[in-house]
């Protein structure tokens, strides 16, 4: 298990199927059971107390539990600035299909799509290939949607992407067929390169 603080409200867990065996715990158990009624749920929290700093007694949180189809865990918390009488926790769950040939993301604004290809041409360096000649960038319903394409033979790859990506948009379900709808309704930006395309105009 790996903790990472985000900013002050805001943590990001990363766990995997040995994580889960070793508190007992399988796959379908941990995606299909509350996760605010779990021992390894309230570890976590206490681990990033104690690591981090990080109190959510007395908070309202919203937990975003990302499944990746390899059996990573990516669990992101956020607390409500202001304090309550108890903790309330508000969950979202979703699954990260890696067995399509495409993954897409949304942006609310188009400032998060720059700042998303800034760190992604400085911190991931190595897939530079991966990431610029395989995407492309659509505008719809007034928000912004980067498709990765090809990745389905790099597990890795796409694992780091996913990761890092997160952190400035939201995975979106159903990709493959997402895609489709973007083609027809959507605003086509960038064809292709689109981290070096921002970059080199921002």
């Amino acid at each position: 298990m790996k903790i990472e603080k985000l900013n002050e409200n805001k943590i990001r867990i990363f766990l995997n199927l040995q994580d889960l065996k070793d508190k007992n715990i399988d796959f379908h158990s941990f995606m299909s059971n509350p996760i605010e009624t779990q021992n390894l749920f309230a570890e976590m929290l206490e681990t990033a107390e104690k690591e981090l700093g990080f109190v959510t007694k007395n908070r309202q949180l919203s937990i975003d539990a990302l499944a990746t189809s390899s059996g990573d865990f990516i669990v992101t918390v956020t607390r409500n600035v202001e304090e309550i009488d108890k903790r309330k926790i508000r969950v979202r769950r979703k699954e990260i299909n890696l067995d399509v040939p495409i993954i897409i993301y949304s942006f609310s604004s188009f400032d998060d799509v720059i700042n998303f290809c800034m760190f992604a041409k400085s911190s991931l360096v190595k897939h530079k290939i991966f990431l610029d000649k395989n995407t492309s960038l659509y505008e719809y319903k007034n928000k912004y949607y980067i498709i990765f394409r090809n990745i389905v033979s790099d597990l890795e790859k796409v694992k780091q992407v996913c990761s890092s990506t997160s952190e400035f948009g939201t995975y979106i379900d159903n990709s493959d067929l997402f895609e489709s709808k973007l083609k027809e309704y959507g605003s086509l930006i960038i064809a292709n390169n689109v981290i070096n395309n921002i970059t080199k105009k921002f």
